[in-house]
């Protein structure tokens, strides 16, 4: 947030310049590689030049990946502003537009388009616009592959627990079974990687706050039960290293 004490001004300013650094760079990237690729259009390459048709999909990938990465620095940019700023709600709006346009000219199951869904559905989210960044999240979850595609897959689970918890969505129980719902279905290695970890942390925080949705005179029982299975996840997330761990010992 803007405020604060000087030093922390001071960080903002200094990480807001490194985002509008890495997006003027992405912005080079992009403008070296499009006369490249359109030289490289439909023709212009026949179907027997092989190592042609390999470099250009390995340069239309890098474009794709430069574009995404240049709106993501226009989300942390904002990041940089307080919330209340209109350089906070339009650097958010950029990324939203710039990682749709990206989105939309991509067909197929291929990483660069569910990389971007998954971003914009967090900018989405950033913005208020829930319904828009549930489907961005939906969309993510929907792939069940194996390597990346399986982290974002957990990755989107969590931020629809995390929107479906929230106060302006208010589905506690339906965020919670989603999220256990993925749960079951890691293997115990799994379980104690970073997103894994966030995923329980999602669930323990929904479950909190379904317990101060409920009726305490009425729904004492279940109010029990819900907040046993928030402490023992809070705890199993306390044993294990990482950056969930503290956020697991604030709450």
């Amino acid at each position: 947030k803007e405020g604060g004490s000087p030093k922390a001004s001071e960080l903002r300013e200094q990480a807001r310049n490194s985002y509008l650094l890495a997006s003027n760079t992405y912005a080079e990237i992009l403008t070296f590689l499009r006369p490249i690729l359109e030289s490289m259009r439909g023709a212009s390459v026949t179907p027997d030049e092989k190592e042609k048709i390999a470099l250009r999909e390995k340069l239309r990938t890098e474009y794709r990946q430069a574009q995404i990465l240049q709106a993501l620095s226009a989300k942390y940019i904002a990041e940089t502003y307080d919330p209340s700023s209109p350089e906070w709600k339009s650097n958010l709006e950029s990324a939203d537009k710039q990682v749709g346009e990206v989105i939309d000219k991509i067909s197929g199951v291929v990483g660069a388009k569910y990389q971007g869904l998954l971003y914009r559905g967090q900018v989405q989210a950033a913005l208020g616009k829930i319904d828009a960044a549930r489907e961005s999240f939906n969309r993510v979850a929907e792939v069940d592959e194996p390597g990346f595609f399986r982290t974002w897959r957990v990755q989107a689970i969590t931020a629809i627990v995390r929107l479906d918890s929230s106060p302006a969505s208010g589905k506690y129980e339906a965020a919670v079974m989603r999220g256990e719902e993925q749960w079951r279905q890691g293997a115990i290695r799994e379980q104690d990687k970073p997103e894994w970890l966030e995923l329980q942390l999602a669930m323990a925080e929904a479950r909190i706050a379904w317990i101060n949705s409920l009726d305490g005179k009425t729904d004492d029982g279940r109010i029990r039960n819900i907040r046993r299975e928030a402490r023992e996840a809070l705890q199993f997330i306390a044993k294990k290293p990482g950056a969930t761990q503290k956020k697991a010992a604030d709450i």
